[in-house]
């Protein structure tokens, strides 16, 4: 079971207007949707410092974490987003230096 992941490839790069001039010749937008989304970690940004992202969106919790990393640059392009409550937690808990079950809700 992989805790209820969903796997995120994630690529950010730079375009010029030229270049977005010709998208928008061919494509058109299917809309837009706003999300609002709430991060969460310590004081001491243990979770940022390893790329890992806990957030709620929509009422929901995910957490992100890094699987895979760019050779060239060193950064991490892929996550597994996590969204069952129990595997949250367990992946959680060693970041932050918890016991096991802290973060339980049972």
């Amino acid at each position: 079971d992989d805790g209820g992941g969903l796997v995120e490839v994630e690529q950010k790069f730079f375009i010029d207007e030229g270049c977005v001039e010709r998208v928008g010749r061919v494509l058109e937008s299917k809309g837009v949707k706003v999300m609002r989304d709430e991060y969460f970690d310590v004081a001491e940004c243990v979770l940022t410092c390893q790329d890992y992202w806990l957030r709620v969106r929509d009422g929901l919790w995910e957490l992100k974490k890094p699987i895979k990393h760019t050779a060239a640059t060193g950064s991490v392009d892929t996550y597994l987003e996590i969204t069952q409550e129990a595997q949250v937690a367990a992946t959680l808990e060693p970041l932050l230096s918890l016991p096991a079950g802290t973060l339980s809700s049972a």
